[in-house]
């Protein structure tokens, strides 16, 4: 059952506050009425939260889905602006949630890429996940690209990380 509009609007401002008993019910209501295309207004509506309560109560809402539509939307909050603050936890949904990203490995690559060396973790365990063979084109066009971000990044740890993917993708070619 979908959710109307009123209500999602309501929700969604509860959700915002910093009321965690308020937002807990909306939380709960999310879980059982939500759809995806309200999914990305609700992962804007939590990450705004000045309540580290809320924040983690809205990142265990999203570690439950189980929606496969959802990973585009969750793709779509990655690219978002608003939300590059929220990159690692959007990452770590992707894996926690056991989202299908095997039509998604250019955009995690390039995700890790430009991130720290927490994004590198992150999407290297989403990809660790993957129980799927790429073409070897296909992952030696990711591998391309990581070696060129390791040699304009000084981040030692990120680099660390980077090589760890570059050998998790070598044992990905069909």
């Amino acid at each position: 059952m979908a959710i109307e509009n009123k209500k999602l609007s309501t929700m969604l401002s509860d959700i915002k506050g910093s009321d965690y008993k308020i937002a807990k019910k909306s939380f709960d209501k999310f879980r059982k009425e939500g759809e995806s295309k309200s999914l990305l207004a609700f992962i804007k509506a939590f990450t705004s939260s000045k309540s580290g309560l809320i924040y983690d109560e809205g990142k265990k809402v999203l570690f439950d889905i189980k929606d496969e539509s959802a990973v585009d939307v969750i793709f779509q909050a990655l690219a978002d602006p608003e939300l590059t603050k929220d990159t690692n936890m959007l990452c770590s949904v992707l894996w926690e949630a056991g989202m299908d990203c095997k039509d998604k490995l250019n955009e995690l690559i390039a995700i890790a890429m430009g991130g720290d060396s927490n994004t590198v973790l992150e999407v290297l365990t989403v990809i660790e996940n993957m129980d799927i063979l790429f073409p070897v084109d296909e992952i030696a066009n990711c591998k391309f690209n990581i070696i060129e971000a390791m040699e304009e990044s000084t981040d030692e740890i990120k680099n660390q990380l980077s090589q760890g993917l570059i050998e998790v993708l070598d044992q990905m070619v069909e």
